[in-house]
């Protein structure tokens, strides 16, 4: 009887640390399941002789609804960008559209340049939105959270430079995760743009020049062809910068003729996929 109940009590510590382990293993499985991540993308818009601007999108790529809160943008730039003697400065051009994000970034901060380092550096201000009024970061094609200018003074760009940006390790976006009242830092994988830069006017889609596929002429006032190789035919969508479509045509050929219409002058996406490519431009409507 002794040895019974002791082998009974041996299978009921088995039985519970089996429990216990089997608890353990879900929940980590469940924590694995359910991420944070944000993508923050650095996309190209235009060039002048003097100045450069682009873009921040932001894309929620986990699984859980993240607002957002504030961000910051840092790391470096490609050497002998600016010709000798000249400096560089860049700014936030608060040109946020989106009215859940009420013009953000009318408040910001932005952190000397760092000529010694190559170095951009922004920080926005981290009280301009609270865990109530924060709008989601969306996942599919994001959202552009705003546009900023790099300005040359006393020079130029040095001519068929690449311009290039170097996320680094401190650069966050900070964001209320699956409804908490606090905000979290969160890791970004950062996407490098490289366009080339030179002391010509470049609206639109310097980065994509040696593609096959084009768009012209570029900026736009509405109308423009589409350039493909001889013998391929291509659908061709065009997207706002929140991704809604605004236009779209499937089997076209080379110099085919797309019209906007009434849309808003600002920047699009040319979506142009053909059985063997894919290439995204953007257009400028004047």
């Amino acid at each position: 009887m002794k040895n019974f109940y002791q082998v009974r009590d041996l299978n009921s510590k088995f039985s519970f640390q089996v429990t216990l382990l089997s608890l353990f293993m879900f929940l980590l499985s469940f924590s694995s399941m359910a991420q944070e991540q944000i993508t923050m993308s650095l996309e190209w818009l235009s060039s002048t002789p003097t100045t450069a601007d682009f873009q921040v999108r932001l894309t929620n790529t986990g699984n859980l609804p993240v607002k957002f809160n504030s961000i910051i943008v840092r790391g470096k730039h490609a050497e002998n960008l600016i010709t000798q003697g000249a400096s560089l400065s860049w700014t936030a051009l608060n040109n946020n559209t989106n009215s859940s994000w009420n013009n953000w970034p009318n408040f910001t901060n932005v952190l000397p340049y760092k000529a010694d380092k190559k170095m951009l550096n922004f920080s926005s201000n981290v009280k301009f939105f609270d865990s109530e009024t924060a709008p989601l970061i969306p996942a599919g094609d994001g959202i552009v959270v705003g546009s900023f200018r790099l300005a040359v003074t006393g020079g130029t760009w040095s001519p068929n430079t690449d311009f290039a940006f170097d996320f680094e390790p401190t650069a966050a976006v900070i964001g209320y995760v699956d409804g908490s009242k606090y905000v979290s830092s969160l890791a970004t994988h950062g996407s490098n743009i490289i366009c080339l830069v030179s002391g010509l006017s470049q609206l639109g889609v310097a980065e994509n020049s040696n593609s096959e596929f084009n768009v012209y002429p570029n900026p736009t006032n509405g109308k423009f062809n589409i350039t493909l190789p001889s013998n391929i035919k291509a659908n061709v969508s065009v997207v706002d910068a929140e991704g809604k479509v605004i236009l779209e045509k499937n089997n076209l050929s080379n110099g085919a003729l797309m019209n906007l219409g009434n849309v808003a002058p600002g920047v699009y996406l040319v979506n142009i996929s053909s059985e063997n490519e894919v290439q995204t431009i953007r257009i400028v409507k004047n």
